[in-house]
C-alpha cells in the first residue's frame, strides 16, 4: 500500500530508554498459625487471565524466619516468568522484602492481613529500543498461523540490528479509504538513535 504524507493520522516517536526494573516492597508478619504468604500477579500484558503464584512461609518462629522463608521461596521458584523474580532483605531494614522483577515486566502483589500492604518502590519502566525490543516487536508482528492468521503491525527495522546499537521507535497511524472501505494500519519504524539527519526529519514530519 502506498500512502501519502495526508495518510497519516497520527504518530508517537519514543526515543531508546534503557528501562527501569520494577521492586516491590512488603514487610511481612506471621499469622497466628506462623505463616504469612506474598502473592505476585503478573499485570504485564494487562489482560483479564494475569499468572499468579503464591509463597508462602509456614511455621515461622517469628517474623524474621517467615522473611528468610519467603525469600528464599521466591528465589527457588521455577515457574514461568517468576523463576526471574529476586527477592532480598532490605538494606537497613531486615523485616522488609524488596523483590525486583526483570525488566520490561509489570507485577502487582497482594500479602497475608497481617503484613503490610505490598508496595509499588520503583514503578517499571519498559525499555524501548534495544535491540531485544526491536527483535520482538518483529516477531510479534508476524502473523499468527492457525484458522485467525492474524498479523502484528507492520515492522520496519535496519538491515542488522546488533547489541552495540540502540533505536529510537516511531509508530505511525495510516488511514485511507478505497470506495465504501476505510483501511487502518499500524507501522512501526526503528532508527538508530544516533541518526540525528533522519529522527530530526522525521520530528518535522510528524509534528
Amino acid at each position: 500500500m502506498l500512502f501519502k504524507g495526508a495518510d497519516v493520522k497520527s504518530s508517537t516517536i519514543q526515543e531508546y530508554a534503557a528501562g527501569t526494573q520494577q521492586i516491590l516492597e512488603v514487610t511481612p508478619v506471621i499469622e497466628a498459625d506462623k505463616s504469612a504468604y506474598i502473592k505476585l500477579i503478573n499485570v504485564t500484558e494487562g489482560r483479564e487471565k494475569f499468572t499468579i503464584a503464591t509463597f508462602e512461609a509456614v511455621g515461622a518462629a517469628d517474623n524474621a524466619a517467615a522473611v528468610d522463608q519467603l525469600v528464599s521461596a521466591i528465589n527457588a521458584s521455577k515457574r514461568d516468568i517468576f523463576a526471574d523474580v529476586e527477592a532480598a532483605e532490605k538494606s537497613g531494614a531486615t523485616t522488609v522484602i524488596q523483590i525486583t522483577m526483570p525488566l520490561n515486566v509489570n507485577m502487582r502483589g497482594a500479602a497475608n492481613d497481617a503484613s503490610s500492604a505490598v508496595t509499588n518502590a520503583t514503578p517499571a519502566a519498559f525499555s524501548i529500543g534495544a535491540p531485544a525490543d526491536v527483535n520482538a516487536e518483529v516477531q510479534a508482528a508476524l502473523p499468527i498461523q492457525g484458522v485467525t492468521n492474524i498479523a502484528g503491525p507492520n515492522v520496519v527495522k535496519p538491515a542488522v540490528v546488533t547489541g552495540s546499537n540502540t533505536y529510537d521507535r516511531t509508530c505511525l497511524f495510516v488511514e485511507q479509504t478505497h470506495g465504501d472501505r476505510t483501511d487502518i494500519h499500524e507501522i512501526v519504524l526503528y532508527t538508530l538513535s544516533g541518526n540525528t539527519t533522519l529522527n530530526a526529519t522525521l520530528d518535522t514530519f510528524l509534528a
